[in-house]
């Protein structure tokens, strides 16, 4: 589902790639100082260090994208499953910042509200999944 989910993010400019999950790696980056991470203002400075070597474009490119728009086709399924899929908890931790009429129940959603704060509705559904492995981390 990486694969899946990756082009899902990156349509609404959301980083969520595998290798950059793996707990080791993200606890190792977090402990370096700021300025080893944008060294010179250069954002990712430390992960294309690594790849000395290869070509510039490839290294300096800017975010492509993708093409198949998630919003448009989820929304000719009435964006089945949503509601249903974003936990109430998510809601609760990001309040403050979402559109008021998501800030209520998603079963209360209505397709418009879902279709013009999509990217709003996109985060609270990746912090849920989120929170469900979790959460199947605790119970194990």
């Amino acid at each position: 589902m990486f694969a899946k989910v990756d082009r899902a993010a990156s349509e609404q400019g959301i980083e969520v790639r595998c290798p950059l999950l793996d707990w080791d790696l993200v606890s190792y980056a977090r402990s370096l100082p700021f300025d080893i991470l944008l060294r010179n203002g250069r954002p990712k400075a430390l992960l294309k260090d690594q790849l000395a070597g290869w070509p510039r474009f490839f290294l300096e490119r800017p975010k492509l994208g993708f093409a198949y728009n998630l919003r448009w086709h989820w929304g000719l399924l009435n964006y089945a499953g949503l509601r249903e899929a974003v936990d109430q908890r998510a809601i609760d931790a990001f309040e403050s910042f979402l559109p008021e009429v998501l800030r209520h129940r998603p079963a209360d959603w209505g397709l418009r509200n879902i279709f013009y704060n999509f990217e709003a509705a996109w985060r609270l559904l990746t912090w849920s999944r989120f929170l469900l492995r979790l959460d199947r981390v605790r119970s194990s």
